[in-house]
């Protein structure tokens, strides 16, 4: 990314945030030598974390709706994602960076590439967050409805939100196509 384009102040918290990002990297890449146990307990969370944090031998939960700038810079910085930071917790948070780091670690275990992990306030929040980036507009539709050939398959005995969330939101909003299977153990009813 071109830095000339940000204040001198920017770009000192942007070369901290390359700073910070590196040794994330390096303490990821220690704990992917770890044993399952060891990233279980600990993720990438260490001795300078727990110092940073008044001590704490495990990552304190982050219960606050916001997080506290130095200055205008600092946080222009963190909205440009161009620094380990978080301004809502909403969007996300330490503790919540704490674990989708650990799943991601566990999740990749013994395996060479990189992995990373997500985390939601509820379960509707992922079951959306997984489904809809599959249900993008394609030309050919019209009234930001789908166009006919996006479908969802889904069986009839799930969780009555998800049932909503597929029967109103997609299929009557959004005219996606939702075949909804009676007997989920009939192989031939997903087809």
């Amino acid at each position: 990314m071109e830095t000339t384009a940000f204040s001198p102040g920017v770009q000192a918290y942007m070369a901290r945030g390359a700073q910070m990002m590196e040794a994330a990297a390096s303490q990821r890449a220690i704990m992917r030598g770890k044993k399952f146990d060891t990233i279980a307990v600990h993720g990438l969370y260490n001795m300078e974390a727990a110092l940073a944090n008044q001590g704490s031998i495990i990552e304190p939960g982050y219960f606050a709706t916001s997080q506290h700038f130095e200055n205008s810079d600092h946080m222009e910085t963190a909205l440009a994602y161009q620094m380990p930071s978080w301004t809502y917790a909403r969007i996300a948070n330490p503790t919540q960076s704490y674990l989708e780091e650990t799943l991601a670690l566990l999740e990749g275990y013994g395996y060479p590439g990189e992995v990373s992990a997500t985390v939601t306030a509820s379960g509707m929040a992922a079951v959306f967050m997984a489904t809809n980036p599959f249900l993008m507009q394609e030309s050919g539709g019209s009234n930001g409805h789908a166009a006919p050939h996006v479908n969802i398959v889904a069986s009839a005995k799930c969780y009555g939100g998800t049932f909503m969330l597929f029967s109103q939101r997609y299929q009557a909003e959004r005219g996606i196509e939702v075949r909804w299977v009676r007997n989920p153990l009939d192989l031939d009813e997903w087809a």
